[in-house]
């Protein structure tokens, strides 16, 4: 009889005279068996396919060994029996099997009716890797077309991303479309006009404002929609002309690619974890080689709000500022999972889980999935959780409740009057120099922030970039610092910091980000700070509207 081992577990095949083999999922420290996995013929809309089953024992879930299993049983379909395409169908209600079938990296074919009870189909094609086809450029133009069309009345750009849009270079047979658009809420009224040409909407899928669209067709299109601030359109545009340009780095990232599809035929986690450290790499590359382009002004930005849209806005510029330089440092790893973002550090400052949004009934084991990536090497790290999150809130014997941060938010309809006068010298910073002596201002964490400037390439904080520093000086000296993020149609202003002999700077700096933000065009300028600092912001015309709740992982 066959058996399949895993880095946990043993499959034990059951049914040794059929087609598909079924598994006995067995844990190999105890040889104890805990579920059932495998592959069946089934027949769907008249047509006979491969399905994917699995199933463990109540006591053992939480512990991922349904996806550890499944995942074996994927490989094995795709690698030994030639298989091209699992399908899973699960009982509409039953949302931990759901749960796992879109870990796997399955798409939601549909939902129908089967043996008088409500199922839904999920799908899995094996992972390839094909050489440039000039056939993808001319589907994308194709597509770009049929979306101008269904968004001629809203300002939005198009353009060809990823993979296939690098002529030479092997690729997923995907077509990625990046849309550019002002305001990216202006667009939601537009999402039943994609679901009439093939699209189906994923919500933001792991990216904070993004809108995601993906077409299953042959190839398959995904659209990913992004605001002009956003930092991912010019990583992506970045990325594809770097590689253009550079056609060793081109072939040694096809060269990954392929062995990968191969190694990982069933396994889309993996085979993308295994691409992260080239990717970096190439970003960071491309950082350094491309030229500072200025900010272009929109025609207009968001001026009419409702206290909802506020506080949205607020939560994704406040998570950009979280997770701005993950994708451009060694010091930072970002762990890319579609219902939560983490950063993991060598330095204990820059550990930390944010924007979870779990499903309801599988919050217990998620939380616990999170905990278990900090432990192999076991590090402290903290778990910030906004009101828009799932959960609301970590009362458990794992977390202690840190610190309540508030968000705030002012509208700048009117035209700020002049600065009243000051002596204080604020200068947008630019210069490594000046980033380090901001660091200097960061009290216990300074070391750690003068490690992290150090490795940021030029172009993300230059001219152009949705992040600017600043920093007041007093006859050469530097006493306070401040952060400004223009993204989600807000000005987010963070992280002010004075010297305790010059408390005044810090209300000058906030008064000079704030006609920062309204010289750029914005009409809403919204910030995160301790309660302790509430009042002063209040004096500055701002009012509370969120709040942000950190918790410490008591094993760090």
């Amino acid at each position: 009889m066959m058996q399949l081992t895993t880095k946990r577990l043993l499959l034990k095949q059951l049914n040794e005279k059929e087609d598909y083999p079924f598994f006995e999922i067995i844990q190999l420290t105890d040889n104890y068996p805990i579920g059932k996995v495998g592959l069946k013929e089934e027949t769907l809309e008249g047509k006979p396919v491969v399905e994917l089953f699995y199933n463990v024992e109540t006591a053992f879930r939480g512990k991922e060994y349904t996806l550890e299993a499944a995942l074996a049983v994927c490989d094995y379909a795709f690698n030994i029996l030639s298989i091209n395409e699992l399908f899973s169908i699960i009982d509409s209600n039953h949302t931990r099997n759901i749960e796992i079938a879109k870990r796997l990296g399955m798409y939601f074919w549909k939902e129908t009716r089967l043996q008088e009870r409500s199922v839904s189909i999920f799908a899995l094609k094996k992972l390839t890797v094909e050489s440039y086809q000039e056939v993808w450029k001319t589907i994308y133009h194709a597509e770009q077309k049929l979306l101008k069309n269904i968004f001629k009345d809203f300002p939005i750009e198009f353009v060809h991303v990823g993979s296939t849009a690098i002529p030479s270079s092997s690729a997923k047979p995907i077509i990625d479309i990046i849309g550019i658009t002002p305001d990216i809420t202006a667009l939601d009224r537009c999402v039943r006009a994609l679901e009439q040409v093939g699209y189906e909407a994923k919500g933001e899928f792991g990216l904070k404002q993004r809108r995601f669209f993906q077409k299953y067709y042959q190839p398959p299109i995904h659209l990913h929609i992004h605001e002009d601030s956003d930092p991912e359109v010019s990583r992506n545009l970045r990325f594809c002309e770097y590689l253009q340009h550079h056609q060793e780095k081109a072939k040694a990232y096809s060269n990954l690619k392929e062995s990968l599809a191969k190694k990982f035929p069933g396994d889309r986690f993996s085979y993308n974890k295994a691409k992260t450290e080239m990717i970096k790499e190439i970003d960071i590359a491309a950082a350094l080689w491309s030229k500072p382009k200025r900010r272009k002004k929109p025609q207009q930005r968001k001026k009419e709000w409702t206290l909802q849209e506020i506080r949205n806005a607020l939560d994704v510029n406040w998570h950009l500022r979280m997770i701005y330089f993950a994708k451009y440092v060694t010091l930072l790893q970002r762990v890319s999972l579609p219902d939560v973002t983490i950063i993991r550090s060598e330095m204990d400052t820059f550990n930390f889980v944010l924007s979870a949004t779990f499903n309801k009934e599988a919050i217990d084991e998620r939380i616990q999935q999170v905990i278990d990536l900090f432990k192999d090497p076991p590090v402290p790290f903290s778990w910030w959780v906004g009101e828009n999150d799932s959960p609301l809130d970590l009362k458990s014997k794992e977390f202690r409740l840190m610190s309540e941060e508030v968000g705030l938010y002012r509208h700048l309809d009117k035209e700020l009057a002049p600065l009243p006068k000051h002596s204080f010298d604020i200068q947008h910073a630019v210069q490594l120099e000046q980033l380090l002596e901001i660091a200097q201002l960061k009290g216990k964490d300074a070391a750690a922030y003068a490690l992290l400037y150090r490795q940021i390439p030029p172009l993300l904080y230059r001219e152009g970039s949705s992040w600017e520093a600043y920093i007041a000086y007093i006859n050469g000296k530097p006493v306070a610092s401040g952060l400004l993020l223009l993204h989600a149609n807000v000005g987010g202003i963070y992280d002010i910091a004075t010297l305790p002999e010059y408390p005044e700077a810090g209300p000058i700096l906030i008064e000079t980000l704030l006609r920062r933000v309204q010289e750029q065009g914005y009409h809403m300028a919204t910030t995160v700070v301790s309660r302790e600092e509430i009042a002063l912001y209040e004096q500055l015309g701002f009012t509370e509207c969120y709040l942000f709740k950190k918790y410490l992982a008591n094993s760090g």
